[in-house]
């Protein structure tokens, strides 16, 4: 018997019409997600990924039913250093020898968290990754005028998914969930 336990609640998209419309951003922390369409509300469509787009989807979810997706694997790794710039951050990872530092590409989006210095945590919320090496990445941020990186802080990929309904809109509620036993 599977047993699921829920990880976080993540931000519910509520649609009036045929727009697509995408939730806010959420750090990827097991990479499963329980979407379910309201259904006093309509079916939806449903896209993820870093700025997803519903439209051509072709997974539809109908009112009153839900689904279970493994959108994407998490990915974390450890800031030793940030190398500030005009248009360019460059965020340098802590490495063991013989192994690249972190398993980002990029087109991931990454948000940054446990800075000490603030501006850096809310500055990298969502940026896409612009250039990877074994030991770095870059996120076109403009970090010139923030204080020197200091102490410790964690990269961390995230996403937004984005809903899209017909004629009468749609309410999806997602959580992201573990299954546990099994």
């Amino acid at each position: 018997m599977s047993v699921i336990k829920v990880v976080q609640d993540l931000p519910i998209v509520d649609t009036t019409d045929t727009t697509d419309t995408q939730s806010t951003a959420f750090i990827v922390n097991s990479g499963v997600i329980r979407f379910i369409a309201d259904i006093a509300k309509g079916p939806a469509r449903i896209a993820w990924g870093g700025n997803p787009l519903a439209a051509n989807s072709t997974l539809y979810i109908h009112d009153g039913y839900e689904i279970v997706v493994k959108v994407a694997s998490v990915k974390r790794a450890a800031i030793a250093s940030i190398t500030k710039g005009a248009s360019t951050t460059v965020l340098n990872m802590r490495q063991d020898v013989g192994r690249p530092a972190h398993s980002f590409v990029v087109g991931d989006y990454v948000t940054l968290t446990g800075s000490s210095v603030a501006a850096y945590n809310t500055g990298v919320a969502h940026l896409a990754v612009t250039a990877v090496t074994d030991t770095s990445i870059s996120v076109a941020l403009n970090s010139s005028g923030y204080a020197d990186f200091t102490g410790t802080a964690t990269l961390n990929n995230s996403l937004k998914y984005a809903t899209i309904a017909g004629s009468g809109g749609s309410k999806v509620y997602a959580t992201e969930i573990q299954i546990v036993g099994g």
